[in-house]
């Protein structure tokens, strides 16, 4: 006996080959196909290579401390990695350490 909630008639869909497969065959992809799914490479700023793989790190003794001028260059320090890095390392937190 048939379902009367079921839908009778479902369509088509195209038929859509797996990264993967695509990946085995460049040569036989069309430019059209090739744009769906390659992205340029981000262009980012070169950066002297010992700074390349260091964190940032917020010094939070001197944000919120007495000097002007030591919480403004944290601020800015705090600025520029959250719109760069998106994270940073916080030091001086005055939290104890736990394991």
């Amino acid at each position: 006996m048939e379902d009367a909630t079921m839908p009778r008639n479902l369509g088509g869909s195209l038929p859509v080959p797996n990264v993967q497969d695509l990946a085995g065959r460049p040569e036989d992809l069309p430019p059209t196909l090739l744009h769906r799914y390659l992205r340029p490479e981000p262009t980012l700023p070169d950066a002297p290579a010992d700074e390349q793989e260091h964190v940032p790190v917020v010094d939070f003794g001197r944000l919120f401390g007495q000097e002007e001028e030591d919480r403004a260059e944290e601020a800015a320090r705090l600025r520029l990695a959250c719109e760069d890095w998106g994270f940073f390392q916080v030091v001086n937190h005055r939290r104890p350490w736990r394991r």
